[in-house]
């Protein structure tokens, strides 16, 4: 008899423990936020890059004004390339810059290390990228933002590789981006 009551309480138990309300109605959309897009302009000198032993590549730290970078965080890193195909333009990182002869190209490119933004550049000849790596400057624009926002940019069909679609997008969503 004790196991028919234990049986029969348990049934009952997981019989009103399941049983669901009506779904509720949807609450009010919440006014547009700030997707905490933060956007740095830098410039930076040639002679600060650090040739990497063996590896061919020159190095250098962004500048600390710009933040460490989180996990959850994505940087778009645009290099000034001039002339480019015989025009100038922002050109997303990483990218390879081919010479006006011959084989030789320079690549540039970035990383994080501990939160830290690095800059570098390869060149394919096993050279300096530069023939005068003492004197000039790169600029560059990063934008920092949260890597969910990246994939929304992708699922949305946005070309990053484009500098001024990625600003158009932003402008559409109403993002505000804060500039540094």
């Amino acid at each position: 008899m004790k196991i028919t009551e234990f049986l029969l309480a348990s049934a009952l138990t997981v019989l009103f423990c399941s049983c669901q309300g009506e779904k509720g109605e949807r609450g009010d959309t919440g006014p547009t936020g700030n997707a905490n897009v933060a956007y740095y302009s830098l410039t930076v000198n040639k002679s600060g890059f650090n040739l990497y032993g063996s590896s061919n590549v020159y190095g250098e730290a962004a500048p600390s004004s710009l933040p460490l970078i989180n996990g959850d965080q994505a940087a778009l890193v645009y290099i000034w390339m001039d002339p480019v195909d015989s025009y100038f333009e922002w050109v997303q990182q990483p990218f390879s810059h081919y010479f006006n002869s011959g084989n030789a190209f320079n690549e540039f490119f970035h990383g994080v290390d501990q939160g830290r933004l690095w800059l570098y550049i390869r060149n394919s000849s096993g050279g300096a990228p530069y023939s005068n790596m003492n004197s000039g400057t790169l600029s560059y624009k990063v934008f920092i933002l949260q890597s969910t926002l990246l994939q929304q940019m992708d699922n949305d069909g946005v070309t990053a590789s484009r500098f001024e679609e990625v600003l158009a997008y932003f402008d559409r969503q109403g993002i505000i981006v804060e500039a540094h």
